[in-house]
């Protein structure tokens, strides 16, 4: 905890990627829709911005709600809370931030959670002008077989990169 990983990803990657890619679309999701929708405003802040706005701002025009931001080039980033559902939405970039709180670790929520990455969100993908688009899980590890140490044993089904911060 505490290495500004959600803050690094939630916040700042939609405002960046949409430099050059504002067309991208992106599903967020937490283990509580209140933190996918804090971040959502920490980047709605970022894009808002003067700094931003003076750089980048003629890119794309910009619209916030409470659970989704978008651009006037299809681009959106979209709330989800983990375990709700996600039907008809996708996106190039699916990302779960804190997928299970720490007191779920030990609870039958954290099996619960692997079943839906697995028959739910993992396969909200769409393709797009780079590729197949992207996955990312931001996570400190709180079980074995947490949704990381899931993913992890099944590495040869994902093509992950792991980045793992010790503490």
């Amino acid at each position: 905890p505490r290495f500004s990983k959600s803050r690094t990803v939630s916040d700042f990657l939609v405002p960046w990627v949409w430099i050059k890619y504002p067309w991208m679309r992106f599903l967020y999701a937490a283990y509580a829709e209140g933190l996918s929708i804090l971040s959502s405003r920490q980047a709605s802040r970022v894009i808002k911005s003067e700094w931003y706005q003076q750089r980048w701002g003629s890119i794309y025009e910009f619209n916030s709600k409470d659970k989704s931001i978008e651009n006037n080039h299809t681009g959106y980033r979209r709330i989800k809370s983990v375990g709700g559902g996600v039907t008809g939405e996708g996106g190039h970039i699916i990302v779960a931030d804190d997928p299970l709180k720490a007191q779920d670790a030990w609870s039958d929520i954290r099996e619960k959670t692997n079943l839906w990455w697995d028959n739910v969100y993992s396969n909200r993908i769409e393709g797009g002008k780079i590729g197949e688009g992207r996955r990312i899980l931001i996570a400190q590890r709180l079980h074995d077989r947490d949704l990381p140490g899931y993913i992890l044993a099944k590495e040869s089904t994902y093509d992950w990169h792991h980045l793992c911060l010790p503490a």
